[in-house]
């Protein structure tokens, strides 16, 4: 077996532990299947690299996907949440309370159902993670899979701050927000449209726990996550 906590000045679950205030590199591939307004063709892409620079001190994650499909790119700008697991799993720790990272040590599934309220699109978002390889970066694959609205070419995005309540039992960590964000147009006629979208996560995360952990069972079992600035 193996001990269910690091070594002082060390994160993790034992299993993988990574020295605390350390930068952190997170590397991956992105798929997926994506329908765009109302366009009846869907946008279909594989292959597709994630990076993530993940800045331990500061609970900050600088998350990139490279070549995404131009009829795709901005409608996937409110989708910062797609990296923003990544944020869950290095936040700064409150007293008495462990990061994503703590609890799993970066192996996990997560299932994420996105839904925008306006005309009820649904995107699922699956990632796996697969612990750190041997050069020291976490890894994961993402797969994503429905529909999205439009958001014109050139548009801005801005995602409202935010907080999420996670519920965790033996294994399995739930959790549930409703979010907006507000698109800006490009200017047409001397005017630059604006409206704001509210959409709707629901997420899993299943993963193993370590069965001599009392700490956890003990501890608290709804923690909240505070996103006070997303930039996309």
């Amino acid at each position: 077996g193996f001990c269910c906590s690091c070594i002082v000045g060390y994160k993790g679950n034992g299993r993988q532990c990574v020295a605390e205030g350390s930068p952190q590199r997170v590397n991956g591939k992105v798929k997926g299947r994506i329908f765009v307004g109302n366009n009846p063709i869907p946008v279909v892409f594989e292959d597709t690299d994630l990076h993530s620079y993940v800045v331990m001190n500061h609970g900050r994650a600088y998350t990139a996907i490279s070549t995404i499909p131009e009829p795709l790119g901005f409608s996937l700008l409110p989708l910062g949440s797609i990296g923003g697991i990544i944020g869950w799993m290095f936040a700064v720790e409150q007293e008495g309370y462990q990061n994503g990272f703590s609890v799993t040590g970066g192996e996990f599934t997560r299932q994420a159902e996105v839904t925008f309220l306006s005309n009820n699109e649904k995107l699922t978002i699956k990632q796996k993670f697969s612990g750190i390889d041997e050069h020291g970066h976490l890894t994961i694959s993402t797969e994503l899979e429905g529909k999205v609205p439009e958001i014109p070419f050139g548009s801005s995005v801005h995602i409202e701050p935010y907080t999420e309540i996670y519920h965790s039992s033996s294994s399995v960590i739930t959790s549930s927000s409703t979010r907006e964000y507000t698109v800006t147009e490009p200017e047409r006629n001397g005017v630059s449209p604006t409206y704001t979208v509210s959409y709707q996560w629901r997420q899993t995360i299943s993963f193993d726990e370590c069965i001599h952990d009392d700490s956890h069972h003990s501890g608290s079992a709804t923690q909240q996550l505070s996103v006070d600035s997303v930039f996309v």
